[in-house]
């Protein structure tokens, strides 16, 4: 689902409006108070009923942890058990369009630390520089979005990993060529000629940007023989 970011209340407001039927209206439909449809949003009774003591300490529970805690985890799992149900209650006509604007400010800030979280648990499958490159730049996003908030030094700190790894890294079209050179090595090596001197088998060997026949009995024997063009091609020179 693509996501879109919004700078206020009312411009997200404006763009459900304008956008019912759109995926992203979502994450706000019971923000705006738009009669969300059963498909797309969970209709929860109990959060409907919340009485303002609840709604303002799952409030400021959230916002704390929000805004002071390095814990990714305690973040996204009282967010995930929570915000629906503040939605939802935030919804009726007992709440005030500031207490709506400052719960919006809230989702916003929780949906780029759930970004950050899910990009995490991706990074562990890659290999490749670009991959490392593109999480970098969403961090650098994200963390745009969350500077004044304690997990902006966990963010930081992942980026500065995400650097050294990305440096270390090759491309993928590199390990692509790298795999097809010693794929056909390999290849070569499967069918090696005799030495012409001794007559023990030859290994491929290479020197100053050269590869060739090497006898295998070496030092005893000194014997080489140069690949030909299609060996050549074979390990893609």
């Amino acid at each position: 689902m693509k996501s879109k970011d919004f700078k206020s209340f009312e411009e997200a407001k404006n763009y459900a409006q304008l956008n019912p039927g759109s995926t992203i209206v979502k994450e706000i439909k019971y923000v705006v108070n738009l009669q969300p449809t059963e498909k797309n949003i969970v209709q929860d009774e109990s959060a409907k009923n919340l009485d303002l003591q609840t709604f303002l300490k799952s409030f400021h529970e959230l916002k704390r942890l929000i805004y002071e805690t390095l814990d990714l985890d305690e973040i996204i799992s009282y967010g995930n058990n929570n915000l629906y149900r503040l939605e939802a209650s935030v919804s009726q006509s007992n709440y005030s369009e500031n207490d709506r604007q400052n719960l919006f400010d809230l989702r916003q800030k929780f949906n780029d630390i759930q970004a950050f979280h899910d990009e995490l648990e991706d990074i562990q499958y890659m290999q490749y520089k670009e991959e490392f490159n593109e999480s970098i730049s969403k961090f650098y996003s994200i963390l745009d979005n969350l500077q004044e908030l304690e997990i902006s030094k966990v963010i930081q700190k992942e980026i500065r990993e995400l650097i050294i790894q990305s440096e270390s890294s090759m491309t993928s079209s590199k390990a692509l060529q790298n795999k097809a050179y010693l794929d056909g090595i390999n290849k070569l090596n499967n069918n090696r000629p005799k030495c012409y001197k001794c007559g023990d088998l030859m290994q491929v060997r290479s020197g100053e940007s050269k590869h060739f026949w090497g006898c295998t009995n070496f030092p005893n024997c000194w014997g080489i023989k140069s690949f030909n063009k299609k060996e050549l091609q074979i390990i893609g020179k």
